[in-house]
């Protein structure tokens, strides 16, 4: 958890300095560390914490880099709803942030769903 913390205040640190975005994968989303990207990519893996956190896993289960996003509740914001976020496993999803890396590997902190896009696949 402190991990989580650390990064997100880097992230709050460098988002006012970084400007421009990439789209890109999550496979190489480790090229563009300590940028802001935009990732588009599958959600393959999803988990709620206490309703106020949501651990995304993006691109496929056996990249060699995997992305992890890390979706923050508000704090006056409605809950984060595990049924919601798992319904979203079914939809390629876009998220633009700052892309950081610690000994657990890459990740992206998303603060504010205005961040979020979701496009859903039609069967």
């Amino acid at each position: 958890m402190k991990v989580v913390i650390i990064s997100f205040l880097s992230f709050l640190l460098c988002q006012a300095a970084l400007g421009q975005s990439h789209m890109i994968s999550a496979k190489d989303a480790y090229k563009y560390i300590n940028q802001v990207v935009i990732v588009k990519d599958d959600i393959y893996a999803s988990k709620v914490y206490k309703d106020s956190i949501a651990v995304l896993k993006l691109g496929k289960s056996g990249n060699d880099h995997p992305l992890t996003v890390v979706l923050l509740k508000k704090p006056n914001g409605p809950a984060l709803d595990e049924k919601v976020i798992n319904t979203l496993q079914k939809g390629k999803a876009s998220f633009k942030g700052l892309v950081l890396q610690n000994e657990s590997g890459i990740l992206m902190i998303i603060d504010n769903s205005d961040k979020i896009r979701f496009n859903f696949k039609v069967d």
